[in-house]
């Protein structure tokens, strides 16, 4: 079996990556380790990589977890 990765970009606005981060389980467990921190990580990537217009660039990579032959 041969498998490719296929990325792909969107923008979006700086709420939607901050609640979409916030429902991420690896950060519900960095925040419940330490919040402070958690929170100056978060706010890290959306300073540093929002554009003039708040939107952040994400982007996605492809990847099959599990096949079945």
């Amino acid at each position: 079996m041969t498998t490719k990765l296929y990325p792909w970009v969107r923008k979006i606005s700086s709420k939607s990556f901050e609640q979409m981060a916030r429902s991420s389980t690896r950060y519900q467990a960095a925040l419940n380790a330490n919040p402070e921190a958690s929170e100056t990580a978060l706010n890290a990537p959306l300073t540093a990589n929002g554009d003039a217009d708040g939107q952040i660039t994400v982007e996605y990579e492809t990847k099959i977890i599990a096949a079945a032959l």
